[in-house]
């Protein structure tokens, strides 16, 4: 009756993680199952960016900004400079938000 249980235990925990309700556990380690799909923005400027509209906007306005419109995950790209990344990462701690430090380089081609 005991290995019945364990197993109707074991395949009720399966299910539910099979339908993401609970996270997959191997040994004491959790892990997911399968793809999970995130919104991501992979090139976001900042006021760093002599291209940036909004340049009085505080990382954590920012930061709440796009929390707002759903995405889990940014990578800031600003031009030439690395200068609002760690600002950025500060003012996204706590958040599930996560922040890709990147730098778009200007380069010059003199034919």
């Amino acid at each position: 009756m005991k290995c019945i249980r364990d197993l109707n235990s074991y395949i009720n925990e399966l299910c539910l993680t099979l339908i993401g309700k609970v996270p997959l556990k191997i040994g004491n380690t959790k892990m997911s199952i399968g793809l999970q799909f995130k919104k991501v923005d992979l090139h976001i400027h900042t006021p760093a960016s002599n291209c940036f509209i909004k340049k009085d906007i505080t990382p954590e306005q920012l930061v709440q900004e796009v929390i707002q419109k759903g995405l889990d995950a940014i990578a800031i790209t600003d031009h030439n400079t690395g200068e609002f990344i760690d600002r950025i990462k500060k003012a996204s701690a706590g958040t599930s938000l996560t922040i890709f430090p990147r730098v778009e380089i200007t380069a010059l081609v003199i034919v």
